[in-house]
């Protein structure tokens, strides 16, 4: 389905648990570093944080702007600064970023920073949670060394099915070990198959260890042959297409400003995902709180409607050195599904998201019913 070979390919529990192995499996040290963004999920924010405590690894932020319209190779500079800055002697350096980061719907151009990563002799891990279902792009061709995915996300592939990749081919294979059953020797002293690529292949190695869901995975493996039927790529551009039809809706409402990715971005950034804020203050954060209450009323209220709609609530931090410790910036965010949803469904959707959010009142610069 993504051009891997199976020896690469491991079959785990969720994203979360394969983030959980892939850390478990590097061996950190002090001085290591990890590049990472402000807007990555607590899957991959708890393990970065246990080895930055428990480690001293140092953890670079870099910034993705709450309204994105950079070019590619901007956005890729914000990375290389971050990678060229000197290491210790011996220290290790890796990227950590979500593909598609949960809380805006932004696609980041995954080949290109791998490819800033490799050049600066560093490796990548890739948290695509909404990857599987929503991305055409063969593994391989990213060149990224460790790839986690979900199966129950866009794939459908129900709860508890996830996917691990760890490239097994070419050059700059990443320093990967797990102490998984059958691994070493209590008796052997250091482990013989340590960083021993011909002794043994990631799938075969962490397949084995323990039991596993083999119902959900299976059911997993159907949804994966239903997608690949039809066509990533038709799956893709009509998911884009959809996307694309709500956003123009957004804008003619409310303004093209209120979206957290512009429309005129480049292509290689979008995404099923529409995040907003159709609030005038949505760039206030003294208007944070106030705000965040509103777009929760307005989320309750279209769930308990009937029909039912689901959608989310989410909040982020604008920048990493923002005073403080809490979240800044709010907004709300809709999922469109490429083979469940239609034209129709998110004309009748945004009706009703409209009227959830004027029924909401007005806060200080917060008028959100009326286009801007």
């Amino acid at each position: 389905m993504y051009g891997a070979n199976a020896n690469e390919i491991v079959l785990s529990y969720n994203t979360s648990h394969g983030l959980q192995i892939v850390f478990n499996g590097i061996n950190w040290n002090a001085g290591d570093r990890i590049v990472t963004t402000q807007m990555e999920h607590a899957a991959g924010i708890g393990p970065m944080a246990a080895v930055r405590d428990g480690y001293g690894v140092n953890l670079a932020i870099v910034d993705i702007p709450s309204h994105f319209d950079l070019s590619v190779n901007e956005f890729v500079d914000l990375f290389r600064m971050e990678l060229a800055k000197p290491l210790p002697a011996g220290a290790k350096q890796y990227v950590l970023i979500s593909e598609i980061p949960f809380k805006n719907g932004l696609r980041l151009p995954v080949k290109e920073i791998v490819a800033a990563a490799k050049a600066a002799g560093a490796w990548s891990i890739v948290d695509t949670a909404h990857g599987w279902g929503d991305a055409p792009h063969p593994l391989p061709r990213l060149r990224c060394g460790l790839h986690r995915r979900a199966g129950h996300k866009w794939l459908c592939g129900g709860p508890g099915t996830g996917i691990l990749y760890i490239r097994n081919q070419g050059p700059n294979l990443p320093q990967f070990n797990y102490g998984q059953e059958g691994w070493g020797s209590l008796f052997v002293i250091p482990n013989p198959r340590q960083n021993n690529r011909a002794a043994w292949t990631p799938a075969a190695a962490l397949q084995t260890t323990g039991e596993y869901n083999r119902p959900a995975v299976f059911a997993m493996a159907d949804s994966a042959r239903f997608f690949n039927s039809i066509g990533l790529q038709r799956i893709y551009d009509r998911g884009l297409s959809l996307a694309s039809y709500l956003q123009s809706k957004v804008a003619g409402r409310w303004g093209s400003g209120v979206l957290s990715v512009s429309p005129s971005a480049d292509p290689r950034f979008k995404t099923f995902l529409t995040a907003f804020n159709p609030f005038k203050a949505y760039n206030d954060p003294s208007q944070f709180s106030t705000m965040l209450t509103a777009l929760n009323q307005a989320r309750d209220a279209l769930g308990a409607g009937s029909p039912k709609i689901y959608i989310r609530s989410i909040t982020w931090r604008d920048k990493a050195k923002d005073p403080g410790t809490a979240d800044n910036r709010a907004a709300l965010r809709i999922s469109t599904h490429a083979l469940y949803n239609d034209p129709g469904e998110i004309d009748e959707m945004f009706r009703q998201v409209v009227k959830a959010i004027d029924a909401t009142g007005s806060a200080p610069g917060m008028k959100g019913s009326r286009p801007r």
